[in-house]
C-alpha cells in the first residue's frame, strides 16, 4: 500500500492545491461472511488494519485499515509549476501541478505534505425483504478555497448487494445472485454461519474510502 499511496500524494497534491486496486469485490467479501471467524488486530509501520467477526443471529465481518503518508517539498518551480517531493523512505518523486492550482504559490521548499488514508469493508447478512441485487456509490470532495491553507478531503461509499438463491446444507454451498445479476456458487468453510443464512437473505457490503491532505509550511530556517 505504500507505494500506491505514494502515487496518491503525488497526485492528490495537484487536486489540493488546485483549491483543487484494492476495492475487495462482493463474489469474495460474501465467501469470507460465510467462513471462519476472523478477529485479528494488526500493526505494520504506521498502518493499522483490523478485522473483526460479530456475534449474532446472523454474521457480520468489519475489516478497516488506515494509513499515513508524508513528504517534504524539496525543490519547486512556481514559474514551470514542477514540484519534487522527498518521502521518508528518501524515494523523490517530481509532478507538474497543472494551472487549476489556485493555492500553489503557498507551497515552497520545505513545505511537507500530509496525506491520511482510510479504508473499511463491512459485510452483513440480513434480511433480504424490500433489497435486491445491485450496487450505488456515492462520493463526495472538500477542498480548501482560493487564499486558503492547501488542503483536501474526499470519500466514496460504495454499496454492493447480492441475494442468496439457493442453500444447499448437504453440499455445503450456496448460490448469490450477483449485483450484475449473475448467480454464483461457494462453498462455505463455516457450516454454522450457513445455517444461519436463508433464501432470500442479503449480503450487503459497503466499502467506505476516505483521504484527507494537507500541506504543513515550511519552517523559517527551511523556507529560506
Amino acid at each position: 500500500m505504500k507505494d500506491l499511496n505514494k502515487f496518491l500524494v503525488a497526485s492528490s497534491l495537484t487536486l489540493l492545491v488546485a483549491c483543487g486496486d484494492d476495492k475487495a469485490e462482493t463474489a469474495n467479501a460474501s465467501e469470507l461472511l460465510i467462513e471462519d471467524s476472523v478477529a485479528e488486530v494488526e500493526y505494520a509501520e504506521d498502518t493499522t488494519q483490523a478485522a473483526l467477526e460479530f456475534e449474532g443471529e446472523k454474521p457480520a465481518f468489519f475489516v478497516g485499515e488506515a494509513d499515513m503518508v508524508t513528504a517534504k517539498v524539496i525543490a519547486i518551480d512556481h514559474a514551470t509549476r514542477d514540484v519534487t517531493l522527498e518521502f521518508e523512505t528518501g524515494e523523490t518523486m517530481m509532478l507538474n501541478v497543472s494551472e487549476q492550482a489556485q493555492n500553489l504559490d503557498q507551497v515552497t521548499v520545505g513545505s511537507t505534505v500530509v496525506a491520511e488514508f482510510m479504508e473499511t469493508v463491512s459485510i452483513e447478512l440480513v434480511d433480504g425483504a424490500d433489497l435486491e441485487a445491485g450496487a450505488a456509490s456515492v462520493a463526495e470532495t472538500i477542498r480548501a478555497a482560493k487564499g486558503e491553507k492547501p488542503g483536501m478531503g474526499a470519500i466514496q461509499e460504495t454499496v454492493e448487494v447480492a441475494m442468496v438463491r439457493e442453500i444447499n446444507l448437504e453440499e455445503n454451498t450456496y448460490v448469490l445472485e450477483m449485483p450484475s445479476g449473475e448467480m454464483e456458487e461457494f462453498v462455505a468453510r463455516n457450516t454454522e454461519n450457513l445455517r444461519s443464512a436463508k433464501v432470500g437473505d442479503a449480503v450487503v457490503m459497503t466499502l467506505v474510502e476516505a483521504m484527507a491532505i494537507s500541506v504543513e509550511p515550511a519552517s523559517e530556517e527551511e523556507a529560506e
